[in-house]
């Protein structure tokens, strides 16, 4: 596991368990003004393989995509089932 914490006192921090982004948080005072970006720019720089799984309707699916990341699968879940759509 690997994790990175941005500013002194912490703005926001980035965990990595192997290669899938485990968690990304910023704090809600800070939100909207690039430090989540900042971090997984870095996390990218040191990891150049990086997995993501989100749901569909995140708003920060806009912000992965604009990184260069890319759907690769897409699963329907209910009830604790998944199927795969693609």
């Amino acid at each position: 596991d690997t994790v990175w914490v941005h500013g002194d006192p912490p703005l926001g921090f980035v965990s990595l368990k192997g290669t899938r982004l485990d968690l990304i948080a910023v704090d809600p005072d800070f939100r909207g003004m690039g430090y989540g970006v900042k971090l997984i720019e870095h996390l990218l720089h040191h990891s150049p393989k990086v997995l993501v799984g989100t749901q569909f309707n995140n708003p920060a699916l806009k912000i992965y995509q604009r990184l260069g990341f890319e759907v690769v699968e897409e699963y329907d879940v209910w009830h604790g089932r998944d199927s795969k759509t693609r």
